[in-house]
């Protein structure tokens, strides 16, 4: 495939990713709100005012679940994305440029040691946007994508969780004991009976 269609297709996802967020984070602050008029209608006694803002709350409790699920899909089209763009070799100085790293980190020991793939240079390198100095999911809206996939991967392929396990006990002695298969309700809901 094309180079500069791989990379205008990671360009593409970053500002998906970026705008799934700020989305999510502008949900997030309109249930804060209602929640504290919530509160105020509840203390003056207006019940019918609540029963309202909970019925808002509640549809956008739903969208926010919906814009959880694109982040985990952009995260997962992400990981087939950079797989696709080393299968190409892209060269790493435009990926780099689309990621918006900072320049002084494009030729660092690091990036020689760990910087042979793709997602290795969003998820493990950290150099996206890495020209400015927040740290904000909005700022890294790959590595967030990224890393909400694997999460719900985790949660929701028991061969995956088995793995992981295997390979943390492996890593740290046996830490964490034998493994136990959980149901999948009991996984997605992220509790231990």
């Amino acid at each position: 495939m094309n180079h500069d269609i791989l990379l205008r297709d990671l360009a593409r996802l970053k500002l998906s990713a970026r705008l799934l967020i700020t989305v999510r984070q502008q949900y997030r602050s309109k249930v804060a709100d209602l929640t504290r008029r919530k509160d105020v209608f509840r203390a003056l006694g207006q019940l019918g005012k609540v029963e309202l803002v909970d019925a808002a709350i509640a549809k956008i409790k739903i969208e926010i679940v919906d814009v959880e699920f694109a982040l985990i899909e952009d995260g997962q089209r992400l990981m087939s994305l950079c797989a696709a763009i080393d299968e190409a070799g892209v060269p790493r100085e435009l990926i780099l440029n689309v990621l918006g790293a900072n320049t002084a980190e494009w030729d660092t020991p690091e990036i020689t040691k760990y910087g042979d793939k793709a997602i290795h240079l969003i998820a493990v390198l950290d150099l996206e946007n890495s020209a400015t100095k927040h740290d904000g999911i909005e700022i890294k809206p790959l590595k967030w994508c990224h890393t909400m996939a694997f999460m719900n991967a985790l949660k929701t392929s028991s061969k995956l969780d088995r793995a992981v396990h295997e390979g943390a006990n492996e890593f740290f002695g046996g830490a964490f004991g034998d493994y136990r298969e959980r149901p999948v309700i009991e996984r997605l809901a992220g509790v231990q009976s």
